[in-house]
């Protein structure tokens, strides 16, 4: 009978040391915060770049456009209802995409990376079925591919 209440009393103290770490790092968790456009909320940390937290707005407004479209699909009491609440979530998707893109780019020129930024522009102009844009030349008129 000892040895029943020492490994109870080990496992107590196993069961401690794991619930403990873990109580004191969700009491320091910062609250959430909403994205301003929708409300949602996305976690906050400290040390992400306004980029990150860009994209992390456009996710979060994402999924809760797909939330309600998925909502209406589910509800949908006809094909040709379903089949455009279907090209809709595909048409929502694509704007995600779109959208953080265009966030990666604009913040790639900002960091003075323009061929970088030129390649986020080609992926958007093929996710648009677009054809590619030529390279665009620096200053000296080479094309990287002239470098």
């Amino acid at each position: 009978m000892p040895q029943v209440r020492i490994f109870i009393g080990v496992i107590a103290l196993v069961v401690f040391a794991l619930i403990a770490p873990a109580s004191r790092l969700l009491a320091e968790a910062p609250e959430p915060v909403p994205v301003p456009s929708s409300g949602a909320l996305v976690p906050a940390e400290t040390n992400v770049s306004p980029e990150m937290v860009a994209i992390r707005a456009a996710l979060a407004e994402g999924r809760i456009q797909l939330d309600g479209l998925s909502t209406q699909l589910a509800a949908a009491t006809d094909d040709q209802a379903a089949f455009a609440l279907q090209k809709e979530i595909e048409q929502a998707k694509t704007a995600t995409e779109l959208r953080i893109l265009g966030i990666q780019a604009a913040h790639a020129r900002e960091r003075g990376l323009t061929e970088l930024a030129n390649e986020l522009d080609a992926a958007m102009a093929q996710v648009r079925g677009l054809p590619s844009a030529p390279a665009i030349s620096d200053v000296s008129g080479a094309t990287p591919d002239r470098r």
